[in-house]
């Protein structure tokens, strides 16, 4: 079993869309974000299945993942038994940039 590690760049992304969420629809907020959260500890059991993300090589990051929650792309790193977090963006927005991972 892995750890998981939020950055604080990916809770700033995390806040900033339920954020948004929150003001359309309280209520399907909060159930977004415990099924994001969830989505997120799932990655604890068998991280190597998600592919890795398509900009990872671009940035220098060959081994970026992504895990799909909705429509929204969780971007992450394995890191001995840790889950680093780097970075949530919905996925209709263009690939991530260096910066959106903190680096």
């Amino acid at each position: 079993m892995y750890k998981t590690r939020l950055t604080p760049k990916a809770n700033k992304d995390i806040d900033e869309a339920y954020q948004w969420r929150f003001v359309q629809a309280p209520e399907a907020a909060d159930r977004w974000l415990l099924g994001l959260l969830d989505a997120i500890e799932a990655l604890r059991t068998l991280p190597h299945r998600c592919p890795l993300a398509r900009e990872g090589r671009d940035l220098g990051r060959p081994d970026l993942r992504q895990s799909i929650y909705e429509k929204y792309r969780i971007l992450f790193v394995i890191q001995d038994r840790t889950i680093a977090v780097l970075h949530v963006r919905h996925g209709n927005r263009n690939s991530a940039e260096a910066k959106d991972l903190g680096t």
